[in-house]
């Protein structure tokens, strides 16, 4: 073999060797650093931060509706009652007697819940009267442990007022819960068309499934 060969074999031999330590060598890539977040918080350049997925719902409140047409007078005696026949069937309104007894119905918001406020839903059209309604807290004897009240006013018609509940818990192991409404009046002018009891469910939002939460 001659001198020329053999110099291109170690010349060869030696760039093989010198491209295998290359390819040893360590890499020195940017690491990131444990526990912190990517950039930009992960989203593309330009994309809009999304929202906390509990930013909203911390505050979440529920209702329960009861229509006015589940309420019944506490002395069926004293008072005949009418459901409209045509429109607002969930309506009930005094058809003769005396309008200034009681009506009542049973509610079950969740044990554990917050109660926050009952808004009220009637048709008043009198001038001179006002319907009466209240929330109250009864215990195992009957008695009424804690109640507020509010009244319609005005002659329009169809009317929302409502009453604020100071932060109940609810708590069926001592107490149970109910609706009040007296007319005040008889005939069509002044019926009890709805409830809605607002309140905070058990737990805030932990109710709420995973997905909802963004967990």
């Amino acid at each position: 073999m001659n001198r020329v060969v053999k110099l291109c074999l170690v010349a060869g031999a030696g760039l093989t060797v010198l491209a295998l330590a290359a390819s040893l060598l360590p890499v020195n890539r940017p690491q990131a650093q444990e526990g912190a977040a990517p950039p930009n918080g992960g989203r593309v350049s330009g994309e809009s931060a999304p929202a906390h997925p509990d930013a909203e719902m911390d505050a979440v409140s529920a209702y329960l509706q009861v229509a006015g047409s589940a309420l019944r007078p506490e002395n069926s005696a004293d008072v005949e009652w009418a459901v409209p026949a045509l429109n607002n069937p969930g309506c009930i309104y005094a058809e003769s007697g005396d309008p200034s007894g009681y009506w009542n119905a049973p509610i079950y918001p969740p044990q554990g819940a917050t109660l926050t406020k009952l808004g009220v839903y009637v048709y008043d059209a009198s001038d001179t009267a006002s319907g009466e309604a209240i929330f109250g807290i009864v215990d195992a004897y009957g008695n009424v442990i804690d109640g507020w009240v509010g009244y319609s006013a005005g002659n329009s018609g169809n009317t929302l007022f409502e009453i604020a509940i100071p932060s109940h818990q609810v708590d069926y192991a001592n107490y149970s819960y109910l609706l009040w409404w007296r007319p005040t009046l008889v005939g069509p002018n002044m019926k009890i068309c709805g409830f809605r009891l607002y309140y905070t469910p058990p737990g805030g939002t932990s109710y709420l499934p995973a997905v909802m939460k963004g967990n």
